[in-house]
C-alpha cells in the first residue's frame, strides 16, 4: 500500500471514529475502481454532509486551511485542504453543482469499502462529472456501470435532481446491478 493511502486512511479513521459519514470520490473512487492510475491522480477527495464546524472538529490534529469552493457552477458550501506528510486531501462538505440555472445536490452515497475507506457511488459521480463536463472521467464510469450494472436505489436517488433529459435518459439504459452485487458491497 503507498504512503499517500496510509495518509488517506489516517484522515478517514478520524473522520470514522466521530461518527462522520463520508466517502471517497472524485479521481480517488476512479483509481480504488481500477479505472485509473495512481500517476494520474490529482489529490484525495472526501465528501461528506456533516456540519463544517463537526468536520474541523473531528480532524482539529490535521493541520488544514478552509478554502474557496469554487466558481459558478459549483455551490459546495465549504472545502478544508489537508496536507499530511505531503500528500494533498480535500475534504468538501455538501458538494452541488448548478446545472441548467438549478441546483443539482451530490449525495453522498456509500458504495463499498476499499482499504478501509469508504467510497462514494459510481453512479452518483457519474452524474456529477457528466455535470462538470469532465467526458473522459464520465465516459470512464459509464463503462464500468455498463460492465457491472447500476443500483437502482441509488438511480431513483439521483433521478429527484434536476437532471437534464439526457442524463436522465443516460441513467435509465444503466442495466441493473446484480443481487449478489449488491450483497458484495
Amino acid at each position: 500500500m503507498s504512503q499517500r493511502v496510509e495518509d488517506l486512511q489516517k484522515i478517514a479513521q478520524e473522520l470514522d471514529k466521530h461518527h462522520i459519514s463520508y466517502a471517497l470520490g472524485a479521481s480517488g473512487l476512479l483509481f480504488a475502481l481500477g479505472l485509473m492510475e495512481h500517476r494520474e491522480m490529482g489529490d484525495w477527495d472526501l465528501f461528506t454532509e456533516a456540519p463544517h464546524g463537526d468536520v474541523k472538529k473531528a480532524l482539529k490534529n490535521f493541520a488544514s486551511k478552509d478554502t474557496v469552493c469554487g466558481d459558478y457552477p459549483y455551490a459546495t458550501e465549504y472545502k478544508i485542504l489537508f496536507n499530511e506528510k505531503g500528500t494533498a486531501i480535500e475534504v468538501a462538505g455538501n458538494f452541488a453543482i448548478y446545472h441548467q440555472d438549478q441546483l443539482c445536490k451530490i449525495p453522498v452515497v456509500i458504495s463499498r469499502i476499499w482499504e478501509g475507506i469508504k467510497l462514494g457511488s459510481p453512479e452518483v459521480w457519474y452524474v456529477a462529472y457528466t455535470l462538470m463536463e469532465r467526458r473522459a472521467s464520465a465516459h470512464l464510469l459509464q463503462s464500468y456501470l455498463q460492465s457491472v450494472g447500476a443500483d437502482q436505489k441509488i438511480l431513483a436517488l439521483l433521478m429527484k435532481e434536476p437532471l437534464s433529459e439526457f442524463l436522465k435518459d443516460a441513467l435509465n439504459k444503466f442495466p441493473e446491478k446484480s443481487a449478489e452485487s449488491l450483497e458484495a458491497n
